[in-house]
């Protein structure tokens, strides 16, 4: 319902039914990943059960995020990890925010309307990942965690602190890169835009010179470049039989799957990897079949009948 108030009043004349749905079905997907699980929730790295000890007796394999080709404009350099801790965080941040660019990219070139697009540009640029920008500065300024802490160590630092400067420094990056790539998408006047530095200065409270990490690509055309955090793979060519498969029914893209109310693409795309859904790709979207989709959302039912038990 606040969605709804805010949109009325941003916009004058009649609302269509179509741009109501446009919006709904976005709204739910712009809130940058894990920001809100990093600051106050289970990924803190301020808990003791993320503590560096902690990683190293866990025996289970950490959770590693497939990384999508990146199909932004700005390329993420960071430095290594410095111990399972930091490579935990490292191997889901970097991930989810090309997810998160990649499936905002995606939804946000087909759209035209210049309202929602204002819209868009205000409750995410403005007040979504500006807010978040300014909420990681002011946890790095309270805890004193500058880049120093990794990149020139002193001797007998406190290695809490380096891997939490580490990790929330890679927050603020994310968060920077996100922020960049949705400004190109929906401010049409690149005089207005703003620059990395500037988001650290002016929002993260940084005092310049700042170490930037963002590299803008060489290529007018982004995207078919995989992030700089994850090798190039080298691609084969299928054998006949490796092909995508005829389709002999109806086929979901996974945006009609994410309209449906089942889940986010880039929800859609884990469950794609953990193999709780099947599809197949038809050049570079991922199709799912009907009996597919049927047998998905039955298991989503069980599985949330199980859950209220």
């Amino acid at each position: 319902m606040l969605l709804r108030y805010e949109v009325t009043i941003l916009f004058s004349g009649e609302w269509t039914s179509k741009k109501e749905s446009q919006v709904s079905m976005l709204s739910s997907k712009y809130r940058f990943p894990l920001f809100d699980d990093l600051l106050y929730g289970a990924l803190s790295p301020f808990s003791s059960s993320n503590s560096c000890e902690a990683f190293l007796l866990e025996e289970e394999p950490h959770l590693r995020v497939e990384m999508e080709a990146d199909a932004g404009i700005y390329a993420l350099t960071y430095p290594k990890p410095l111990n399972l801790k930091c490579s935990f965080y490292y191997n889901r941040l970097p991930g989810e925010t090309v997810s998160y660019c990649n499936d905002l990219r995606e939804h946000f070139t087909t759209l035209t309307d210049p309202d929602i697009r204002a819209y868009l540009k205000l409750t995410i640029l403005d007040r979504h990942l500006k807010t978040a920008l300014i909420k990681t500065g002011e946890l790095l300024r309270e805890y004193k965690l500058s880049t120093a802490d990794f990149l020139a160590p002193a001797p007998g630092a406190d290695i809490e602190k380096i891997s939490n400067s580490y990790i929330f420094h890679l927050l603020k990056i994310c968060l920077a890169k996100a922020y960049l790539e949705v400004q190109s998408i929906l401010e049409p006047r690149p005089a207005k835009h703003v620059d990395e530095t500037y988001l650290y200065t002016a929002l993260t409270g940084e005092i310049p010179p700042v170490k930037t990490w963002l590299r803008k690509r060489k290529s007018n055309k982004p995207g078919n470049q995989p992030s700089p955090l994850k090798p190039a793979e080298k691609k084969t060519e299928l054998a006949p039989e490796e092909k995508s498969p005829t389709v002999t029914e109806k086929t979901y893209t996974l945006s009609e799957i994410s309209e449906m109310g089942y889940g986010s693409e880039r929800t859609l795309r884990r469950r794609l990897a953990d193999k709780e859904i099947n599809g197949f790709k038809n050049g570079s979207k991922w199709l799912v079949e009907k009996i597919e989709l049927d047998r998905y959302i039955a298991y989503l039912k069980a599985k949330t009948k199980t859950h209220n038990k």
